[in-house]
């Protein structure tokens, strides 16, 4: 069995309508738990197909499709919230 590190390209952060799912420890363990609903806000983005977000990874949909016509096993995909913030709006205008 091959081992792979990724490093992943960080292009924002949770945004404020994350969901945690154990909301009262998140003062204590910050966001290391469990999210129940990702909101993602872009700051700038290079175009890579995949990104960091701890404890998540973000997929573009060109991934997605070749992770679903993959034999890979062990994922799971699910819907996300994506805004702009405004840095990223007067980088990208139009994007």
């Amino acid at each position: 069995m091959n081992l792979y590190l990724l490093s992943p390209e960080v292009a924002g952060g949770h945004g404020e309508k994350n969901i945690y799912s154990n909301e009262k420890n998140i003062g204590t363990e910050g966001i290391s738990g469990k999210v129940q609903f990702l909101h993602y806000e872009f700051y700038r983005w290079l175009g890579d197909d995949l990104l960091e977000s701890t404890p998540c990874f973000i997929v573009s949909e060109k991934l997605k499709n070749a992770l679903l016509s993959s034999e890979l096993k062990d994922f799971k995909l699910e819907e996300c919230l994506i805004s702009l913030s405004e840095e990223f709006q007067e980088l990208y205008p139009g994007k």
